[in-house]
């Protein structure tokens, strides 16, 4: 149904509104349009589409009179303003470029391309034209995302910890989408990536993205029961700024119903943090309707957010998505995504993909560097030394502090008959005290009887070795940090008894 807000806004104003074209007539231009037609500042002035009966056809439902076929004759239009490009993947550099030569501002459909430096050249096409180039994400806008984004900036759930994000489609529910419709996406996906973890994956990186921040380095797993649908899949990424971690899990369930007035596929998030947990049980579509589509976890109780059936209605994405095209473009507030934010989100895309093909972490440094393989191995190299910790001299080793790490003895303590290996003294019987001094230490009595070991809390006066060490020290030697053969020289661990059978200990224990 058309709504004339053009008339209004002129009237109220006296300004005309920003005219828009619409390029590309398939299924979703209608969540464009009807966002557009709610948006009395904006006005769908023209459509344009190679199929001239669509193009028209579309015209005609929406109560427009500007139609194309040609899109070369319709940036030649002085009257269009921008346009909204909802082609194929692989035409978005090209189309974007010609629009911004031509002067026109760019809202182009996500993933803005199908490589990055098609991507980096529709960037700086826009950048030289001083034109607004917007990718259009409707998920960034989708309200139940934009308030869980508030609560973790406000600390409502503390230092965010992990992201999880699920995603199921299905053949059945939802819009009907005629199998031709999806041939384009196909062929792309032997391009650049697949339907699920690719193009809709955008759609899942950029949340991800939207809530936590940058991504670092992702791992990819891509499996496919058909041959056609990249699913089932399972991407897990660290955070670049904090120490959060996240993942995004694909599935096809081809028999599977979805209640949808959209697309047949729905997706659930969940956000924990140090002291809360955020769920969105509904997106797309309402699988999960029993479940309050928003909720929160925090101060020992589960808070249910009360939305209106607008609020969680994925058009809502839209329509937030392509106000914050018209307030680029009228200079109030920043393109969401711009075009670098989506050359990340791409980079993401692509990442996922390259970590599935060579079975192992990619950084997304490497995607924007020409000299991917060096930068691999210095990253990799890197994360080497951050979870050995740094190197210690061997000074250091002998004569260093471990006070920091006696906080962690308990915990060591408890793990430590885990590391007896019988096979390595075999036939040795023996009851051996440990005592370990200091506010994180305690007492122990160890015997080893037909390669079977028996730990009890307490010292055994028949001990036949009786050991007393520093819990940092003992902490360090358990964490490879120290050996015990420093300790020992340094006097920081004591032997009394039968010494020989130190030697025994370490090589049970592996010490």
């Amino acid at each position: 149904m058309y709504v004339d807000m053009e008339g209004r806004y002129m009237r109220e104003t006296g300004q005309l509104p920003v005219r828009i074209a619409i390029v590309g007539c398939g299924r979703i231009s209608d969540l464009h349009v009807r966002a557009y037609q709610h948006e009395p500042r904006a006005e769908v002035y023209a459509v344009c589409d190679t199929d001239g009966a669509l193009a028209q056809g579309r015209a005609d439902e929406w109560g427009i009179h500007k139609v194309y076929t040609d899109y070369d004759q319709l940036l030649d239009d002085p009257e269009v303003d921008a346009v909204e490009l909802l082609t194929p993947t692989r035409l978005h550099a090209q189309m974007t470029i010609k629009a911004a030569k031509a002067g026109k501002h760019v809202s182009v459909q996500k993933p803005m391309a199908l490589n990055l430096p098609d991507a980096q050249a529709m960037i700086k096409a826009c950048a030289e034209a001083n034109v607004v180039l917007k990718i259009c994400e409707n998920y960034v806008f989708y309200p139940p995302l934009v308030r869980a984004k508030h609560w973790i900036e406000e600390g409502k759930i503390g230092i965010p910890l992990n992201v999880n994000i699920r995603m199921i489609g299905a053949n059945q529910g939802g819009w009907h989408i005629p199998p031709d419709a999806w041939k384009w996406r196909l062929e792309e996906a032997k391009i650049a990536g697949g339907l699920q973890t690719f193009d809709h994956g955008h759609h899942m990186f950029a949340s991800a993205h939207f809530l936590l921040g940058e991504i670092d380095k992702i791992h990819g797993w891509i499996q496919s029961h058909d041959g056609i649908v990249d699913a089932p899949a399972t991407f897990h990424w660290n955070y670049k700024h904090n120490k959060a971690q996240g993942s995004v899990q694909f599935i096809h369930a081809p028999e599977l119903e979805i209640p949808s007035k959209y697309y047949s596929n729905d997706e659930w998030f969940e956000i924990v943090g140090s002291r809360g947990i955020i769920w969105i049980n509904q997106c797309t579509a309402s699988i999960r309707g029993e479940l309050p589509a928003l909720s929160i976890y925090h101060q020992g109780k589960t808070e249910t957010v009360p939305l209106s059936s607008q609020e969680i209605d994925w058009q809502a994405g839209f329509d937030g998505a392509l106000q914050n095209f018209v307030d680029a473009i009228e200079g109030r507030d920043a393109p969401k995504l711009s075009g670098e934010q989506g050359l990340s989100i791409l980079s993401y895309a692509l990442a996922g993909q390259k970590s599935h093909k060579y079975e192992r972490p990619v950084y997304i440094e490497e995607m924007l560097d020409t000299n991917a393989e060096r930068v691999y191995k210095q990253r990799k190299k890197r994360d080497i030394e951050k979870l050995r910790g740094p190197k210690r001299s061997w000074w250091d080793n002998f004569f260093g502090n471990h006070d920091s790490l006696a906080k962690e003895c308990p915990g060591l303590m408890e793990a430590f008959p885990r590391r007896f290996d019988p096979e390595k003294v075999p036939g040795w019987e023996a009851k051996i005290s440990v005592e370990i001094d200091g506010e994180y230490g305690g007492e122990w009595t160890y015997t080893i009887q037909n390669g079977v070991l028996d730990v009890k809390r307490g010292l055994d006066a028949n001990a036949g070795l009786h050991m007393i060490v520093d819990a940092g020290m003992w902490a360090a030697i358990l964490k490879g940090k120290s050996t015990a053969q420093s300790a020992f020289l340094q006097g920081k661990l004591k032997l009394q008894g039968n010494i020989e059978w130190a030697l025994s200990l370490k090589k049970a224990f592996d010490l």
